[in-house]
């Protein structure tokens, strides 16, 4: 099962601003301070972790301020200016201006994103896409929650859990939308 589908992206980018970033932010400063440093050592380990961040997380602004604050304190350490793991930094202006042998670009800025679907919207959205039948079952409910048809499937969603009906055990179980795409 996909993180995204059980927390949420709002749920994953909380957790990464207030639990990953700061420590991981701090590992690159620890390591800017180091005497030995590599700065190419530097920038592999940066790029490697950014590309580990999906679209969806990693084209959001916040997102994309935490990777800007790392470029920065790269270019100072490059500039002999000892980052700090405390504060922020209170302007980008340097990014644009320094020439050294960091190769690294900075994306531009894009848009906003639309509007965050809700879990039952991309649940529908999944079953047009492919083809699936979703509608509510007439006077059906489970814990309070409608049940729907997802092709042939019975289900209902409950905190951004999608549940299941197992013909064969004749229980109620958590199921993935990936996994129940692939039953129908």
């Amino acid at each position: 099962m996909d993180w995204m589908e059980l927390i949420g992206v709002e749920g994953i980018v909380t957790m990464l601003i207030r639990s990953f970033f700061p420590k991981w932010y701090e590992t690159l400063c620890i390591w800017l301070k180091s005497p030995r440093v590599v700065s190419h050592e530097v920038v592999m380990w940066y790029n490697e972790w950014k590309s580990r961040f999906p679209v969806a997380i990693s084209s959001l602004f916040i997102i994309q301020e935490q990777f800007r604050r790392a470029l920065i304190a790269m270019k100072h350490a490059q500039l002999g200016v000892i980052p700090t793991h405390e504060t922020q930094p209170s302007s980008y202006s340097l990014l644009g201006s320094y020439s050294g042998s960091y190769s690294i670009t900075v994306p531009r800025l894009q848009a906003p994103p639309p509007p965050q679907l809700s879990f039952k919207d991309l649940v529908e959205l999944r079953a047009r896409e492919a083809g699936i039948l979703y509608v509510p079952q007439v006077n059906k409910f489970r814990a309070g929650k409608p049940v729907y048809w997802f092709g042939k499937v019975s289900i209902y969603i409950d905190r951004n859990v999608i549940f299941g009906f197992n013909v064969e055990t004749q229980q109620w179980s958590p199921i993935g939308l990936d996994h129940l795409l692939s039953i129908c």
